[in-house]
């Protein structure tokens, strides 16, 4: 179970965003008003790009998209051998390229065998996470690198990129993980309107702040899991649409959410600072990994790189008396619309590349320097895109700048 409008998590370095394995803190006990919750939000976007988060709704602009289009990869299964793979054609792996370019022996090679297989893996677990990091931060490799005699395609330099990419900062915009097989039902095992339970995932208020403010204002994309069953699947994000949206009275609202009449809370479902509904069906646009298979909607644009797909979104948030967006309901009006899909697990920002493969399970013996090196040959001078390199602040930053903020705001509250 997790608060409302979750608390954004920092630098994380014992947890991860795997499809394999994902740790995340269980806020439970944190109210949806908790003031410290808007301060940890707020700071995160103040120091980050130095504007104020905005909260308003009448602010928010209706659609949005990224200032560029993150690339389609691998997401590299486990069960197909990771980064050790190799090609249909009998062709060497990414891994096996990097042994002979850089290694004196096959160590690299050696070490994906043993914990990147697919031995007791499921088919989800790979380097979701480390491709989309990836993604949301640099353009796609273009054209192919020799290194010492050894060719590496752009395939090859996104694998790289994917598995370096595992270790490195991360912060939360939104959401949790979900522990159970995402079809209980919504309302279950919620005792109060503060509480969510463990599948109820990403709030639709931190979720609705986050396209509006980070795609819509900023034109920079973030990492979601679609899904809020155990599975992990990251991708990234780029694009958001709202397809329609009306205000609500209060009745109007609790029928929406609640048509069957299943939740016992009644008029306590709603924050405490609620004074307003908006309905929403927000369509948004992500792109999916480059194996072809089944999915969740209709391929919209296909490239041999470019792969884009959307889903719909419906979902009621509530607006305190100020016209700020405090918390909301997913529409549960039963059938397909239960379905794990139309809740999000969890939306996540990717920060800088940690110096050493280290940690957070990343190949040991694949260098991240040496991976960007052939990444930066792989773009022509002419080529570049110029990407914001997201840094995430640390716990003292964070902890300032909330400090600052909240002075701030009780001087104006005082003024007024």
């Amino acid at each position: 179970m997790k608060r409302i409008l979750s608390l954004f998590n920092f630098i994380l370095i014992a947890q991860t965003l795997s499809c394999a394995t994902v740790n995340v803190k269980d806020h439970s006990t944190i109210k949806a008003t908790n003031q410290d919750d808007f301060l940890a939000k707020k700071a995160l976007f103040k120091i980050i790009w130095g504007t104020d988060l905005q909260f308003q709704l009448s602010e928010m602009p209706l659609e949005g998209e990224s200032s560029f289009i993150p690339y389609s990869a691998s997401y590299l299964p486990f069960v197909k051998g990771g980064l050790g793979a190799r090609a249909s054609n009998g062709d060497l792996s990414t891994v096996e390229k990097y042994d002979l370019a850089f290694n004196s022996e096959p160590i690299a090679a050696s070490w994906e065998k043993i914990y990147h297989n697919g031995k007791d893996s499921k088919w989800w677990e790979g380097h979701c996470d480390g491709w989309v990091a990836a993604a949301t931060r640099h353009q796609e490799p273009q054209n192919p690198v020799i290194q010492n005699g050894i060719t590496f395609t752009a395939e090859d330099i996104k694998n790289l990129l994917s598995e370096v990419y595992l270790n490195r900062s991360y912060a939360f915009l939104a959401g949790d993980r979900c522990h159970g097989n995402g079809e209980e039902r919504y309302f279950s095992s919620r005792s109060t309107r503060n509480r969510l339970s463990g599948c109820g995932d990403t709030n639709p208020g931190d979720f609705h702040i986050a396209l509006a403010n980070w795609i819509g204002d900023k034109r920079h994309p973030f990492n979601m899991d679609i899904w809020n069953d155990i599975t992990v699947e990251n991708f990234p994000v780029y694009k958001y649409i709202v397809r329609e949206q009306r205000e609500l009275d209060k009745k109007a609202a609790l029928s929406i959410i609640d048509p069957k009449g299943e939740n016992s809370l009644g008029s306590a479902i709603f924050s405490p600072t609620t004074t307003g509904f908006h309905y929403f069906e927000t369509e948004v646009f992500y792109i999916n990994y480059t194996d072809k298979g089944s999915f969740l909607s209709t391929i919209l644009n296909e490239n041999p790189e470019h792969y884009a797909r959307s889903v719909l979104y419906k979902y009621v948030v509530e607006i305190n008396a100020l016209g700020e967006i405090v918390g909301g309901e997913w529409v549960t009006s039963g059938g397909e619309e239960l379905k794990n899909y139309y809740f999000p697990d969890f939306l996540w920002i990717s920060g800088e590349l940690f110096p050493s493969s280290s940690a957070l399970g990343a190949n040991p013996h694949i260098q991240p320097a040496e991976v960007m090196s052939l990444y930066e040959r792989s773009i022509p001078a002419d080529k570049i895109i110029e990407i914001p390199q997201i840094r995430i602040p640390t716990y003292d930053e964070k902890t300032t700048m909330m400090e600052e903020i909240n002075a701030l705001e009780k001087e104006e509250d005082l003024a007024n």
